[in-house]
């Protein structure tokens, strides 16, 4: 699936699950996705990932909603290119438009 996003605010975070976990308990399979930057605005960001080194540390992240610390933001440009695989915690911020490959499947867990 294909589509072109034009972020004018923050989407929200997301998680997509992979292929076994989406079967085992969303009864579809999981997703991945690729984003090629087209325009952005100077200081575009997205969010790709985040900071925790342990289980644990992301527990206390978590708990503690410090999101600021805890999530990781990429300065993007047009022209730049992200593989997200199931798994990373991601969001496309705003002044950013996206072309955005994906496999075809609705399972996606809100992070924020």
């Amino acid at each position: 699936m294909t589509k072109i996003l034009d972020a004018n605010d923050w989407l929200s975070v997301q998680v997509h699950p992979d292929d076994a976990y989406g079967l085992e308990h969303e009864g579809e399979l999981g997703k991945i996705e690729c984003w090629y930057i087209i325009p952005a605005e100077p200081g575009a960001e997205i969010i790709y990932g985040h900071n925790a080194k342990s289980k644990e540390e992301l527990r206390q992240q978590i708990e503690s909603k410090d999101w600021e610390n805890f999530l990781t933001k990429v300065p993007v440009k047009a022209g730049d290119f992200f593989y997200v695989p199931s798994g990373t915690m991601h969001a496309i911020g705003a002044g950013i438009m996206v072309l955005e490959t994906q496999q075809s499947s609705d399972t996606t867990l809100s992070c924020l």
